[in-house]
C-alpha cells in the first residue's frame, strides 16, 4: 500500500509515548474481512512493523486542530489537557501529516 492509504497518529502518553503511528484509511479497511477488523491495528510509521498492544491497552483517539487550522490525529493514554500538544507536534521529525476527511474514490 502507499503512503496515501494510511492516516497517522501522533501517540501522547504511556511507555509509547512520542512515537508516530499509522493506520489504514477507513476506507480501505472497510473493504477487509470481519477476522481482519476485529481490532485495530497500527503500524510504525517507518518501518511499517505492526504496534503490538495488548488487549489492557486503551488509547483514546481525538480529532486535534493546530492553531494553523489543520485537525492531526491523536491516540492518548491521557486526557490532552495533560500535554503541550503544540510542543508535542514540533518535535515530530518527519512533522505529522494533517488528517484529511475526503476519501479516495
Amino acid at each position: 500500500m502507499n503512503n496515501s492509504e494510511f492516516h497517522e497518529y501522533l501517540v501522547l502518553g504511556g511507555v509509547r509515548h512520542g512515537e508516530v503511528w499509522t493506520k489504514q484509511r477507513q476506507d480501505h479497511w472497510q473493504y477487509q474481512t470481519s477476522h481482519q477488523r476485529k481490532r485495530d491495528i497500527f503500524y510504525d510509521r517507518t518501518s511499517r512493523v505492526e504496534i503490538a498492544l495488548s488487549v489492557e491497552d486503551a488509547y483514546f483517539i481525538t480529532e486535534w486542530v493546530s492553531i494553523d487550522g489543520n485537525s492531526y490525529l491523536i491516540a492518548s493514554t491521557e486526557p490532552l489537557l495533560a500535554f503541550n500538544i503544540e510542543a508535542e507536534m514540533s518535535a515530530i521529525s518527519p512533522p505529522l501529516k494533517p488528517f484529511l476527511y475526503a476519501a479516495v474514490i
